[in-house]
C-alpha cells in the first residue's frame, strides 16, 4: 500500500473516531431544564397586567387540556432516560468503547421509545406525534447500526470505514429531523432523542 493511500486511510479513521465520539458525548437529555422549561411553558401563563412571573392561578374547576396532560406524560418519559443515556457514555474514545455505547444507548432510547409508543396522542396532536415517532424509531436504530462499528468498519479497511462515515451522517440527520418534529410537536425535552 502506498504511503498516499495509508494517510488516505488514517485520515478516513480520524474523521470517524471523531464523527462517532460524537454519540458517546450526546444525545442525553443534556440538562433536566429542557424538559422542566418545556413542561412549564406547556402548562403555566402569565398574567399581562402584571409584571411579576407567577402563574396564573388556574380557574377551580379547571383541568389541563388533553394536548397539555398529553405533553407532560411524554416529557416525562423522555425526561427519565436522560440520566440513563448519560451514564451510558463511552468510557474511551476507542471504537469499540463507542460501539459499545452506542448499543446501550439504542436499549434505552428503544426502551423510551416503547413508552412513548404506548401513549394514545389527542387527535389535535396527532399529526405531529406520529412523525416524531417514525423519526425516533429511525434515530434508535441507526445508533443500533453505530453499535455495529466495529463490525462494519474493521474487516473491510477503507471501505468499511468510509460506510461508516456515511452511517453517521444519516444518524446525523436523523437526529436532526426527530428534533424539529420534536419542537413541532411542543415536546422540548424530547427534542434531545436518540
Amino acid at each position: 500500500m502506498s504511503p498516499r493511500r495509508t494517510t488516505e486511510i488514517a485520515l478516513q479513521a480520524l474523521a470517524l473516531v471523531a464523527a462517532v465520539s460524537a454519540i458517546a458525548g450526546c444525545g442525553g437529555s443534556g440538562s433536566s431544564n429542557a424538559t422542566a422549561a418545556g413542561s412549564a411553558s406547556a402548562g403555566s401563563t402569565t398574567t399581562g397586567a402584571s409584571s411579576s412571573s407567577k402563574p396564573a392561578a388556574p380557574a377551580p374547576s379547571a383541568s389541563p387540556s388533553p394536548a397539555v396532560s398529553f405533553a407532560g406524560r411524554a416529557e416525562a418519559i423522555c425526561g427519565r432516560r436522560g440520566p440513563e443515556v448519560e451514564a451510558a457514555r463511552a468510557p474511551s474514545e476507542s471504537l469499540f468503547a463507542i460501539a459499545a455505547a452506542a448499543q446501550q444507548r439504542a436499549a434505552i432510547e428503544r426502551a423510551g421509545l416503547g413508552e412513548l409508543d404506548a401513549l394514545a396522542p389527542p387527535r389535535t396532536m396527532d399529526a405531529q406525534w406520529k412523525p416524531f415517532l417514525a423519526d425516533a424509531a429511525k434515530v434508535v436504530d441507526y445508533l443500533q447500526k453505530l453499535g455495529d462499528l466495529k463490525k462494519l468498519a474493521a474487516p473491510r479497511g477503507d471501505r468499511g470505514i468510509a460506510g461508516a462515515i456515511t452511517l453517521m451522517h444519516s444518524y446525523e440527520r436523523a437526529r436532526s429531523r426527530l428534533h424539529a418534529a420534536a419542537v413541532r410537536a411542543s415536546l422540548s425535552g424530547c427534542a434531545q432523542y436518540g
